[in-house]
């Protein structure tokens, strides 16, 4: 009797571990941070501690990842990986599978720390972002690559970038001249374009402080490309013209939408970078005046190389990296990117990495399971893990738990 209670004691004990066999492991612990972080999304600090010695971080070039995975994996296998993640959607379970019973051989899990390709922004940071669906879609914008206010021109666009989840509190509304009537007043704030350099036969200190007031105490923002102490018309300069605009209203600002730095300084005058007109600025105009600046897609394209002007001469334009280090030190805290007729998605996707390396933005970061077959016959000895027997392939990639959002690194943001 009691050898026979033994066995069955046994056989339960067997099927149970079975049952758990496979990519079972327990989420790692989420400590909650940022606890003003109310309006954005909440941000956590993940417990390192499932890392271990041995790891390395890997990036796929495919897939765009950085994979922190174990020294047991060769470069082939690697290149499985990065393969599968580009071309599979991965879903999402929960932290510990209970899988059916499945075989001793021919079978391996793995696991895996990866940096995703989604963002958040960091609390009391704004990217704001003018786009046309070409380029990248209202929706990707919000939920995948971090921005999270967006430019508007009109009420076709309201609808859009409202239908993909912005706000209306966190959308800028171009303004296209003094006599337009249809202006939301639900919308965030205000822009209107290049006034002096390109519309002075419509706009002046007067119809600006006007429209300003109309929509006071929500700020209008001005953007301009001359430098300050640019003649406008002599002996007047754009620094003079915009100054005076500017201090017409106190919801009244300027924004630089210089891009590419000033060409013919090569041959007449000192040469600007991108990085001396927004210093400029800021300096000129003044740091309450000055709180945003433009960037632009394909012109600081992360290379720093300029893309649109300067065709003798490379050395003008300044990076994304660059410029959104520039804002940091400056404690401007709302930066807006040109998206609108150039550039593609996989652009808008490098500028939200850089902008998480300068602390702009988190990055999504999990933990994956990956299960591994080998088919060879017989299974044993012509299947074994590690030692080079058998044709392992990827047949699953699980992401272990929901996703945390992480910082770059804090010494990033300089």
């Amino acid at each position: 009797m009691r050898y026979q209670m033994f066995r069955v004691i046994l056989f339960a004990a067997t099927v149970f571990s079975f049952l758990f066999w496979g990519c079972g492991v327990t989420e790692p612990t989420l400590t909650p941070t940022h606890d003003k972080q109310t309006k954005q999304a909440v941000t956590t600090t993940l417990s390192m501690a499932k890392k271990g010695d041995g790891d390395t971080l890997v990036y796929l070039s495919k897939s765009k990842l950085k994979f922190k995975l174990k020294k047991e994996f060769t470069k082939e296998q690697i290149a499985q990986i990065d393969e599968y993640l580009a071309t599979h959607e991965i879903p999402t379970v929960s932290d510990t599978i209970i899988s059916p019973m499945r075989e001793l051989c021919g079978t391996h899990d793995s696991y895996g720390w990866a940096f995703g390709n989604s963002y958040i922004p960091v609390a009391g940071k704004y990217l704001g972002i003018a786009l046309s669906q070409d380029v990248v879609t209202y929706y990707n914008a919000l939920h995948k690559y971090g921005f999270s206010k967006i430019f508007v021109w009109g009420d076709y666009d309201m609808n859009l970038a409202y239908l993909a989840g912005f706000s209306y509190d966190n959308m800028m509304f171009g303004i296209a001249n003094p006599q337009q009537q249809q202006i939301p007043t639900n919308v965030g704030s205000y822009h209107i374009d290049e006034v002096f350099e390109k519309h002075s036969d419509v706009w002046d200190d007067y119809t600006i402080s006007q429209k300003a007031a109309t929509v006071y105490p929500k700020k209008v923002f001005l953007s301009s490309y001359k430098w300050p102490s640019w003649p406008y018309s002599y002996p007047v300069t754009y620094g003079a013209k915009y100054g005076s605009a500017i201090n017409s209203g106190t919801n009244i600002f300027i924004m630089c939408d210089e891009y590419s730095g000033n060409c013919a300084g090569h041959y007449f005058s000192e040469v600007y970078m991108v990085d001396d007109y927004w210093d400029e600025f800021w300096g000129y105009y003044g740091h309450n005046k000055n709180i945003s600046n433009w960037l632009n897609l394909t012109a600081n394209n992360g290379d720093g190389n300029t893309h649109v002007a300067c065709a003798w001469s490379n050395a003008d334009a300044n990076s994304w990296y660059d410029m959104l280090g520039n804002a940091n030190r400056k404690g401007i805290n709302e930066v807006w990117l040109w998206a609108s007729g150039t550039g593609n998605e996989v652009g808008v996707q490098n500028f939200s990495e850089q902008a998480w390396e300068k602390d702009w933005l988190l990055r999504s970061y999990g933990y994956y399971c990956i299960v591994w077959r080998c088919d060879s016959q017989p299974c044993y000895p012509d299947c074994q893990w590690g030692v080079g027997l058998g044709e392992w392939y990827i047949s699953q990639i699980y992401k272990l738990g929901a996703e945390t959002y992480l910082p770059y690194s804090p010494s990033s943001a300089q």
